[in-house]
């Protein structure tokens, strides 16, 4: 791996300085002749558009034709659930568009193993815009790690944003109703849980208060609503993730010792009914019932928690108070977490393409003029999704969130609006109206974009080195058994249908069914 981060460092190094070659002017220059370009990609849905324009025929792609001077036209669009079954095909059949969308890392190695993409090592620097090549040079080596094979770069990857782990919402206004105080340490959250169902602030009747709500992923997935992370955090625990140690060793999380003793205490607040007793088969739509109608007033998620669906919760009930609260910590007082996947979409383009600059040039053109107001007013009064644009993925810097919460305060302690790119100033306005009037139909921009991610930059988030390996075809036929084998654990184990006597035999089991081996698989990548 040693040649494989010298490269990388090189590549970082360039990307975070303009060269000769790299520049705005070469990734927005349109084409002296047309270009052609074949697509294929994902159905947008729910599309608000006039009679005559759909996903194919669009203003969207007259603007981004016209700017480069290309041609788009789209291979297939297909359904996003039936999307990864038709890459599977075109990888079959040995016949992909000019570019495509990949939303599997197995699929991204079966194209490289049967060079069927190009190579985009070379094209990156000068034909990404200056911004681009900095948001990459920003996230750091993990932000392009996934797509290097053999020290090339094959595929775009995409970045999510970090900062989007899950921390406890309550209900304030039940708080205070109770002469109760906000939690800090994990036996403090479950006390309140146990208040709110002993003392039933909303009404709702003798036992249907619940205390903690709970999804069926109960935890390892990131950017959910709904799981117990903040608990097992709270003992270092992080299943369904693969942690490097102190020695730069890396194990599965849901094998750890200290997973067994998270399960142990879990397993202890559901025997007691602190912890919703139907969470194992309710639905979405059943979880979110529990916030709409009161029944519930602690659950886990991230900042964004008030767009939805505590937006809902507080058109239902405008009493409703949700706050968010760093905790549990942990008996040193830190909050632990783990890092966010940082892609799960890649762009790739046939081997042979006479024109492999073209994804750089289209991204960093759409990204760059997709909130002119030219472009604002295609199809005004209408709620057309941003992922009409042809080609179009998230492009967000690892500290984007807390980024924009600390220039969206300092506007709104001094007024001060300088800093602020459009889509911030926006906000800056809405979440004045809530400080200046309470008005409701502002409280959601307030707190999502302020209150929520101010949470997120404490100085008691301790961020935990996880990593995100590349999962080979082999690797995947045995990781179906492996994660049902797991789930099943980790459901029965709360439930008390398996006694926590028996994790160490799952651990066991889990090396025996091919777990050891792919572990040491992982050790070899990293």
């Amino acid at each position: 791996m040693k040649k494989f981060f010298c490269l990388f460092l090189g590549l970082l190094l360039a990307l975070g300085s303009v060269s000769a070659l790299a520049s705005d002017e070469q990734a927005f220059a349109p084409y002296d002749e047309t270009v052609s370009v074949h697509i294929g990609r994902e159905t947008v849905v729910s599309l608000d558009l006039p009679d005559g324009d759909d996903q194919e025929h669009n203003k969207y792609i007259d603007y981004l034709e016209n700017a480069l001077n290309i041609d788009i036209t789209y291979d297939w669009l297909v359904d996003s659930s039936a999307y990864n079954e038709k890459v599977n095909l075109a990888i079959a059949s040995g016949e992909i568009p000019d570019v495509m969308y990949v939303n599997s890392q197995a699929q991204l190695k079966q194209l490289v193993d049967n060079d069927m993409i190009e190579d985009l090592t070379d094209y990156m620097e000068p034909y990404f815009s200056d911004d681009f090549n900095q948001r990459y040079a920003n996230y750091g080596a993990y932000g392009l790690e996934s797509a290097m094979f053999d020290d090339r770069l094959m595929a775009v990857p995409n970045l999510n944003g970090g900062y989007e782990f899950s921390f406890m919402w309550v209900r304030r206004d039940w708080v205070e109703a109770l002469g109760a105080e906000m939690p800090t340490t994990l036996d403090e959250v479950a006390d309140l849980a146990r208040l709110f169902m002993e003392k039933d602030p909303n009404g709702n009747g003798e036992g249907k208060t619940i205390g903690i709500a709970l999804n069926s992923h109960v935890a390892g997935i990131y950017n959910n609503l709904g799981n117990l992370d903040p608990i097992f955090g709270a003992f270092k625990s992080f299943p369904r993730q693969w942690m490097r140690d102190e020695n730069g060793e890396i194990t599965y999380g849901t094998c750890a010792p200290e997973t067994k003793e998270a399960l142990a205490y879990i397993a202890d607040l559901y025997k007691e009914g602190v912890i919703d007793q139907e969470f194992a088969v309710r639905t979405s739509d059943d979880f979110n019932s529990l916030l709409l109608s009161g029944r519930c007033g602690i659950f886990f998620g991230p900042w964004w928690m008030p767009d939805w669906p505590l937006n809902a919760a507080l058109a239902n009930n405008p009493d409703a108070d949700w706050a968010p609260v760093l905790a549990p910590l942990d008996a040193n007082g830190e909050f632990n977490v783990y890092r966010q996947r940082p892609n799960n979409q890649w762009l790739v383009v046939r081997k042979g393409y006479e024109h492999p600059e073209i994804v750089f040039k289209m991204l960093s053109y759409t990204i760059a003029h997709q909130n002119d107001d030219e472009v604002e007013n295609f199809y005004p009064n209408t709620s057309v999704l941003w992922t009409i644009w042809p080609v179009i993925m998230i492009y967000r810097e690892e500290d984007t969130i807390p980024k924009d919460y600390k220039a969206l305060q300092h506007a709104m302690d001094t007024g001060d609006t300088s800093g602020l790119n459009t889509e911030l100033l926006n906000v800056y306005n809405q979440a004045k109206v809530w400080v200046d009037t309470q008005d409701p139909a502002a409280w959601q921009v307030y707190t999502c974009r302020l209150v929520g991610p101010e949470v997120t930059t404490r100085e008691e988030v301790r961020t935990f080195d996880n990593v995100y390996p590349l999962i080979s075809e082999d690797m995947e036929l045995e990781w179906a058994g492996l994660e049902k084998l797991e789930n099943e654990m980790i459901l029965k184990t709360i439930m008390g249908e398996m006694s926590i006597d028996e994790f160490d035999d799952f651990v066991e089991k889990w090396n025996a069914q091919g777990g050891e081996e792919i572990t040491a698989d992982v050790n070899a990548q990293f």
